[in-house]
């Protein structure tokens, strides 16, 4: 081989080795960091109602959760706040925002599921009134649709759609190192998270929706989620709440 073409050979296998190395660096690098938290304990919690898409503000336990969820996801490189567009959502997640100097982008596909006839209502009631359908939504979570809204799979997929375009739009605008906080509602994070694990709706009973200011965390890499922490509330101390069964 003349000796040009062996320099030409070596220097083809430099830059080949370069960019390959490249690639690897680029491939890692365009990992986003997804946190999901739920809002914290609202009005509607207290009171023991089924909110579902009924707009109420957080009470004062969820204002001093959303201070502590704060405190901790400021210390995470939050570089983005999306929310719900529901109050109690958007108020859990301001003080991070403020925090962090950031803007809340409020985004309807991160909802609660829309709870029809059900909005509103005490659990008694929904005992009551609506035995089967409820009792359905609590011991078989994948299976449920409250009477006249939204069934969990539509929420599954509306979530996972709304995550998957606000990911994408980071990824192609260069954002290689994003890490984003999505202030959103018990059931859409659970059917969020069944949906990252491929779970069956009969298997979605497996997970519990998360408490209130609870913390989950996803990766997202070449078009796919990863589940690294679900429903995290420890932080929380002597704030964390834990509701007695529904009814």
């Amino acid at each position: 081989m003349p000796e040009n073409a062996l320099c030409r050979r070596e220097k083809h296998d430099e830059n080949t080795a370069r960019d390959c190395f490249s690639r690897k660096i680029v491939k890692i690098a365009t990992m986003i960091h997804v946190f999901f938290l739920r809002h914290g304990q609202s009005l509607g919690n207290l009171e023991r109602r089924f909110l579902g898409h009924t707009d109420l503000p957080l009470s004062d336990l969820g204002r001093q959760q959303a201070d502590r969820a704060a405190s901790y996801l400021a210390e995470q490189g939050i570089t983005s706040v999306y929310s719900s567009d529901l109050l109690r959502a958007r108020e859990t997640a301001a003080p991070i925002a403020e925090k962090l100097g950031l803007t809340v982008k409020a985004c309807k596909g991160l909802r609660e599921i829309f709870a029809g006839k059900w909005e509103g209502l005490p659990f008694t009631v929904l005992a009551a009134e609506y035995a089967d359908s409820y009792h359905t939504f609590r011991r078989d979570l994948g299976l449920a649709c409250p009477d006249g809204g939204e069934s969990t799979q539509e929420v599954g997929d509306r979530v996972y759609r709304t995550v998957l375009e606000i990911c994408r739009k980071h990824d192609a605008a260069g954002d290689t190192d994003a890490t984003l906080l999505l202030s959103s509602h018990a059931t859409a994070i659970c059917m969020f998270a069944c949906r990252v694990l491929g779970l069956a709706p009969a298997d979605c009973k497996r997970l519990y929706l998360p408490a209130n200011a609870s913390v989950s965390l996803f990766d997202y890499e070449d078009g796919r989620f990863y589940l690294r922490q679900y429903a995290n509330d420890g932080y929380l101390g002597e704030l964390r709440f834990l509701p007695p069964p529904l009814a």
